[in-house]
């Protein structure tokens, strides 16, 4: 093999190799959201909003969730669906895209009565 397709081998699996490490992978494992998330940042329709300064949800293991998305803190059942958190049995069922998770940080979207939403959340460490 020529140093020139080496060369060129190099660039394309380097290339390959940088797109795939940056892909960002879905949230498909319920322990990454399980845990106490408050509101750092809320967008309604793409503008901030302060309205839901003390939104907050709470995820466990069993499946199910606690937050105060209408207004009133209630629980519900939560599904993990690839990208998607179906929230059900609760006064709203509502579909949130995950758009990022980290272990400190989760970024929701979803739309609600025709208006587009989106949260950045940050999870509360427990105090030990």
């Amino acid at each position: 093999m020529s140093k020139r397709t080496t060369r060129h081998l190099l660039t394309f699996l380097f290339i390959g190799l940088t797109f795939w490490s940056c892909r960002q992978e879905p949230a498909n494992d319920t322990d990454d959201l399980v845990g106490y998330w408050e509101i750092e940042e809320a967008f309604r329709n793409g503008q901030l909003t302060e309205s839901l300064d003390e939104l907050y949800f709470e995820f466990f293991q069993d499946g199910t969730m606690r937050t105060n998305i209408s207004g009133v803190p209630a629980e519900a059942s939560y599904e993990l669906q690839g990208e998607k958190v179906l929230q059900r049995e609760s006064e709203m069922d509502i579909d949130y895209t995950v758009q990022g998770l980290t272990d400190t940080t989760l970024t929701l979207s979803t739309t609600i009565r025709d208006f587009d939403f989106r949260f950045v959340l940050n999870k509360r460490i427990p105090q030990e």
